[in-house]
C-alpha cells in the first residue's frame, strides 16, 4: 500500500491513487493540552507546589523512575512529562476533532 500525505490540496497526487481499492485513513489529534489534562485523571507519580506566581504548579524534584532512567513509571496511564503543571483533574479540555463528516469529491477534468 502507497502512503500519501495531503493538506487539503485542490488536486490529489494521481500517481498514489488506483482506479479501485484505494483506501482513505483520516487521523486526528488532540490539543497537548487535553492529553495533559487526561493524564490529570490518573494517580499523581511526582510531586508539584505552588509556583511562586500565577499561572501553574512547578515540579519540586525529578522523581526518581524520571532521574534514573527507569523504564516503568508508577502511573502506567500518565503517556506525558512536564515539569509545569497547569492542569487539575477538574481543568476543562479544549473542544477538538472534525468540524464535520468528511467528504470526498470527484471532480472530472
Amino acid at each position: 500500500m502507497k502512503r500519501a500525505a495531503f493538506l487539503l490540496l485542490p488536486v490529489l497526487a494521481a500517481a498514489a491513487l488506483k482506479l479501485r481499492g484505494n483506501a482513505l485513513e483520516i487521523e486526528v489529534t488532540d490539543p497537548w493540552r487535553n492529553r495533559l489534562i487526561g493524564d490529570e485523571q490518573e494517580p499523581a507519580d511526582c510531586e508539584f507546589e505552588k509556583a511562586p506566581f500565577p499561572g501553574g504548579e512547578c515540579l519540586v524534584r525529578y522523581p526518581a523512575w524520571f532521574a534514573g532512567g527507569i523504564a516503568r513509571r508508577p502511573a502506567k496511564g500518565r503517556r506525558c512529562f512536564t515539569a509545569w503543571n497547569y492542569f487539575r483533574r477538574d481543568s476543562a479540555p479544549t473542544p477538538s476533532g472534525l468540524l464535520r463528516a468528511p467528504e470526498l469529491r470527484w471532480r472530472a477534468k
